[in-house]
């Protein structure tokens, strides 16, 4: 990896960032505004055209299948059919689960971290993955540089920088940049964590989430993690019956009729 440091500049553009970060969601209280600065000046400054940015629950210990709860998700730099086709495979199908990256980064949930991509998975390891030939060759992406900061309430916010193949990979000087920037901007997202109700008063997914009893929660997370009914019956030991109905009590709580409409909500 290689390894410069920032320079005197790069921490005067980090500084000017977070001044205008603290302008832009003071006039405009919408995550879109504050996440379009974000992951535009991030990517300006360390040199990435796509960016991912999300709120994810920290898988719980044991997570043998990398499991856990994307609840927000923003994605920068790609076009609507890419967008569209990444949301399904990643989200809706919980495609980031086959990532060779994942499993490592998300083993150190719940504190600070980052990482390039040659830190946590060998050359021979990544250009030898089916996930990485089919999506990083696919859709001619190849390096990944990685950041994550914990939010409390069992949730970590996550930033995911990505150059096209062929370009040279991220260093030090991406890496300490990419975690200053995520960090100081931690406080504008936090805030977006769960709130009650929005300006009109209507209750939002997280007064919803925290409405349901625990047992249909626990439905919900497992939910969203893409797993079907008869996965959800053995993992909470209730019968196949049980469980439908337990379903269909989560798609009432927030009016939707299929787990695609459930999905949709959640990742915005």
């Amino acid at each position: 990896m290689r390894k410069s440091r920032p320079s005197i500049g790069d921490y005067r553009a980090v500084s000017q960032f977070v001044g205008a970060l603290g302008e832009i969601s003071s006039a405009d209280h919408r995550p879109d505004a504050s996440l379009r600065h974000l992951t535009e000046s991030t990517g300006a400054l360390i040199g990435a055209g796509v960016l991912w940015w999300s709120i994810v629950g920290d898988p719980p210990p044991p997570s043998r299948d990398n499991a856990a709860i994307i609840t927000h998700s923003y994605v920068h730099g790609v076009d609507e059919i890419t967008l569209l086709r990444w949301q399904r495979a990643y989200l809706v199908e919980s495609g980031y689960r086959q990532h060779p990256m994942w499993g490592p980064f998300a083993r150190g949930a719940g504190r600070l971290r980052s990482a390039c991509r040659e830190e946590l998975v060998s050359d021979q390891e990544w250009y030898s993955h089916p996930h990485v030939a089919e999506w990083g060759r696919g859709l001619g992406y190849d390096d990944i540089l990685a950041s994550a900061v914990p939010l409390g309430a069992g949730a970590s916010a996550y930033l995911v920088a990505v150059r096209p193949w062929g370009e040279r990979r991220f260093g030090q000087r991406e890496r300490e940049l990419l975690e200053l920037m995520f960090r100081s901007a931690s406080w504008c997202y936090r805030s977006w964590l769960e709130p009650e109700h929005d300006a009109q008063g209507c209750l939002r997914l997280g007064g919803v989430r925290s409405r349901l009893p625990p047992r249909h929660r626990s439905i919900l997370e497992h939910l969203l993690t893409g797993r079907g009914e008869k996965q959800i019956a053995a993992s909470t030991g209730l019968s196949l019956r049980t469980t439908h109905k337990y379903i269909e009590h989560v798609y009432r709580a927030f009016a939707v009729s299929s787990r695609a409409e459930l999905m949709a909500l959640w990742i915005r």
